[in-house]
């Protein structure tokens, strides 16, 4: 059996992306359906074997169902399969005498909705989607089995992540921006925890071994207002223009039924309240260092 340093899930998402371009690639394999991925594997379908023929010393687990709105039967059973039965699956399947780690890439998701700001690593997980739950279940099982096999697992509960050509809601607001069909919400006032995809990629690269439960982000929390002008300068345009909340709240219930307005109820509900998370744990505890999203940002 060959061995190489690292086994890598989502290699092809957008954190990935960030991951593998801090690596040789003689020291990683990945894992994922793309056609690109060294071992071609389903994680929707963790009913089905999965032997590695190589052994590893970390495995870092970037993949996940996410950035989805719909809330039914189908969506419920791919985060929980996905991301917790996957998890498992690849944990079990990778785990050999001499695994020196694992890295979790979780979501400040998990915290739920319950506006107690900002949110720190040892506050009851409330989260209720079926993303929330989802990572819950991976982390207690995660947690569970490093105290079994003494491995450490390091888990990183990450919020909006920024980088060049984003998913997500940061994604659809800089297309919003650029084609304007943007208006800022409530002055643009609310604060949102972010890190740079490329902060985060080092950090995961460099700790990979160390054990324990981490919230991490910029620690300055940039305003939408202030997004709105890095974007629109980056972009050569105007600063976009608001609109009062009830006029929001009504394209927001157009956009629940039509999927391309670049607004619905719960990216309303996200332009209007603050989400912030407290990242000095980490600070104190890892040395982490990042820079300052709003001014680093490159969109593209």
């Amino acid at each position: 059996m060959a061995e190489k340093k690292y086994l890598i899930s989502g290699a092809t998402g957008f954190l990935g992306k960030f991951i593998i371009n801090e690596l040789d690639p003689s020291l990683f394999d990945t894992i994922g359906r793309g056609s690109t991925n060294t071992i071609k594997f389903d994680l929707a379908q963790t009913e089905l074997p999965l032997t590695f023929h190589n052994k590893y010393d970390y495995l870092i687990i970037a993949s996940g169902h996410a950035h989805v709105f719909k809330n039914n039967a189908r969506e419920s059973h791919l985060h929980h399969t996905i991301n917790f039965k996957g998890t498992q699956k690849l944990v079990e399947s990778a785990y050999h005498n001499g695994l020196k780690g694992i890295v979790f890439i979780s979501s400040v998701a998990v915290y739920g909705e319950h506006m107690i700001l900002p949110f720190k690593e040892d506050d009851e997980l409330r989260g209720e989607s079926a993303y929330a739950k989802s990572k819950i279940a991976a982390e207690n099982f995660l947690i569970d089995w490093s105290r079994e096999t003494n491995v450490p697992v390091l888990i990183l509960r990450t919020p909006l992540i920024a980088g060049k050509c984003p998913p997500g809601n940061l994604g659809v607001m800089i297309e919003a921006i650029r084609n304007k069909r943007y208006f800022s919400v409530a002055e643009g006032r609310a604060k949102r925890s972010m890190v740079l995809a490329e902060d985060l990629a080092k950090f995961i690269v460099e700790n990979c071994g160390h054990n324990g439960v981490f919230n991490i982000c910029d620690g300055l929390h940039p305003s939408y207002r202030e997004l709105e002008h890095l974007i629109s300068k980056q972009l050569n345009l105007p600063l976009p223009k608001e609109i009062p909340l009830f006029i929001a709240e009504v394209l927001a219930k157009v956009g629940d039924i039509l999927p391309f307005m670049p607004i619905n109820s719960v990216r309303l509900k996200k332009l209007k309240q603050d989400l912030l998370i407290d990242d000095s744990k980490v600070r104190i505890e890892l040395g982490w260092q990042p820079k300052e999203v709003a001014k680093y940002l490159i969109i593209e």
